[in-house]
């Protein structure tokens, strides 16, 4: 059932209101003078770049071409950190940039004005989860799934920080959240060329968005109703162009370079981390680690919404549910009750119409596989063997606000 413009246009200052209310959560304690979280290392060298980027554009231009400014403006050295994408350090730096009274003096860096972005892109993500759960579950659903959003304490944690993770979790969602709106608007071409320019936007900003490409792809092929390939294709190469003319230190050497950050974090000392009361290398960790990390960090009645609204979200074809449901309107107390009061017609009835209706409330049964599949998706890849875990979720945000779209599915399901 398609949604009303006007009803659609009616949800946008709902979603708007709960964005700016979870920023101004954030931006109220984002101070390390006063209560904020104090300085973290990887903000020192974020913040750093970006306000390097800045510097830069100020004094020879955002997209100069000359080799030897781009090496400078795009340093890496090699046992250093990994090559990181500029997306999140342009924002980070612009956004320092507004309140620096020192914007070419590289030495100068103050933590809260860059940490103003990251609580502005909590504020965008809670926007994003309400209106994409809202465009078929209701307004209701939607503005659950933004509320989860800010429950979530990870999330809510890394919006006061300045660095690349809550940018991460942002791009990641837009990217899948937009490629299922194209299939929602009959396979639109339109559609398919902006789900390409956030799956860019994502690669732009972390190795995130490179992987999440994976489930994004597969599933484009699998869930396009019509010219697949064409959808495909498109989809992939307006990302693919997006990321290569967001980052100018490709240009120089496009193959080399690409490469150099596809293996980039092979190239550096292993991390440690702390699980299970003792100390490993990031290589190491036990496989379940993200498992553990993934429930331990949502609350309870989080993961158990959550988990209503996987089971709520996809349409049930099987005999077994609709004879298990058939029972249940035949058998529960309720209606033995009523059938005694003589209401026993109207009320099968009705039940039988909420069965149906529920049964046809899913036509986004496609888009809700790319959603969670993605969530299985970064859970089993950081499970691997020999593949890097650390940081505790930090790696894994990007699931986060894709189960508070089923939070808010599950929350809509209680109710009714």
């Amino acid at each position: 059932m398609q949604t009303p413009p006007a009803e659609k246009a009616a949800r946008l200052p709902v979603f708007a209101a709960l964005g700016i209310i979870a920023a101004a959560l954030a931006l109220a304690d984002i101070a390390p003078d006063r209560t904020g979280p104090g300085v973290t290392c990887d903000e020192l060298y974020h913040i750093g770049y970006g306000k390097r980027l800045v510097a830069s554009a100020l004094t020879s231009g955002c997209w100069t071409t000359q080799p030897d400014r781009i090496r400078k403006t795009y340093s890496w050295t090699a046992g250093g950190p990994p090559v990181h994408p500029p997306l999140g350090n342009w924002i980070l730096g612009w956004t320092h940039w507004v309140f620096d009274p020192e914007p070419l003096d590289l030495t100068v860096l103050a933590i809260t004005p860059a940490r103003f972005a990251a609580a502005l892109a909590l504020g965008i993500l809670v926007f994003l989860i309400g209106r994409f759960t809202a465009g078929e579950q209701g307004t209701a659903a939607g503005a659950a799934a933004a509320i989860a959003v800010v429950l979530m304490p990870r999330l809510f944690g890394h919006a006061h920080l300045a660095t690349l993770d809550l940018f991460t979790a942002l791009f990641c969602t837009a990217a899948v959240t937009t490629a299922v709106e194209a299939q929602r608007r009959g396979d639109s071409r339109l559609w398919y060329a902006l789900a390409g320019v956030a799956w860019g936007l994502a690669m732009l900003t972390r190795f995130h968005g490179l992987l999440v490409g994976i489930p994004i792809g597969i599933w484009i092929i699998w869930a396009a109703e019509r010219r697949r390939a064409t959808a495909f294709i498109l989809w992939a190469s307006v990302g693919l162009i997006v990321f290569f003319l967001g980052w100018p230190w490709l240009w120089i050497d496009p193959l080399g370079n690409l490469r150099l950050y596809v293996i980039g974090s092979t190239l550096r000392t292993p991390i440690h981390t702390f699980y299970l009361g003792r100390i490993w290398d990031d290589v190491a960790v036990p496989w379940h680690y993200p498992w553990v990390l993934f429930t331990v960090t949502i609350p309870v009645g989080l993961l158990l919404l959550g988990a209503l609204g996987v089971w709520g979200a996809f349409p049930r074809r099987a005999g077994l549910s609709k004879s298990v449901e058939a029972r249940l309107v035949r058998w529960n107390f309720p209606h033995l009750f009523l059938r005694r009061a003589g209401f026993s017609r109207s009320v099968e009835a009705a039940s039988h119409e909420n069965i149906a209706g529920r049964e046809q409330a899913s036509p986004l049964g496609r888009g809700w596989w790319l959603v969670l599949g993605t969530i299985v998706f970064f859970l089993v890849l950081f499970s691997a063997p020999r593949v890097p875990v650390y940081d505790g979720e930090r790696l894994l945000l990007p699931v986060f606000p894709l189960w508070a779209v089923f939070v808010g599915i599950g929350a809509k399901r209680l109710v009714d």
